[in-house]
C-alpha cells in the first residue's frame, strides 16, 4: 500500500473542501452591502481554519500548488461580495492570516 504524501488523505482533503464550501455558502448569505470589516473577518476565519487543518495534518497538506488554487477562490468569493482587494499587498487579503 502506498503511503499518502505529507498529510494528503481522504479525510484531510474532505476537511479542506468542507471548510471552503462553508466559507462560500456563508459569504453567499451576506447582504451585498456588507462592510469590509465583516468580509475580512470571514477571510481571516477561513485562513485560520485552513491553517489549523494544515497543521493537524503535518503542515505538508497545503503547499504552493494548493495555495495557488485556494487563495484565488477565497479572494474571488470576497470580491463577489464587494471586497476591494486592490488595497491589499499583491491584491491578497489572505496574506496577513494564512500560514500555508
Amino acid at each position: 500500500m502506498n503511503k499518502p504524501l505529507d498529510g494528503h488523505t481522504e479525510e484531510s482533503h474532505a476537511k479542506v473542501f468542507k471548510a471552503l464550501e462553508t466559507y462560500r455558502d456563508t459569504m453567499a448569505l451576506l447582504d451585498d452591502d456588507t462592510d469590509d470589516a465583516t468580509l475580512l473577518s470571514f477571510v481571516k476565519d477561513i485562513c485560520e481554519e485552513l491553517n489549523a487543518i494544515n497543521e493537524a495534518h503535518g503542515s505538508g497538506l497545503l503547499e504552493t500548488d494548493e495555495r495557488e488554487m485556494i487563495v484565488p477562490f477565497i479572494n474571488d468569493v470576497a470580491v463577489m461580495k464587494g471586497l476591494d482587494v486592490t488595497r491589499f499587498a499583491y491584491g491578497d487579503p489572505t496574506e496577513e492570516y494564512r500560514e500555508f
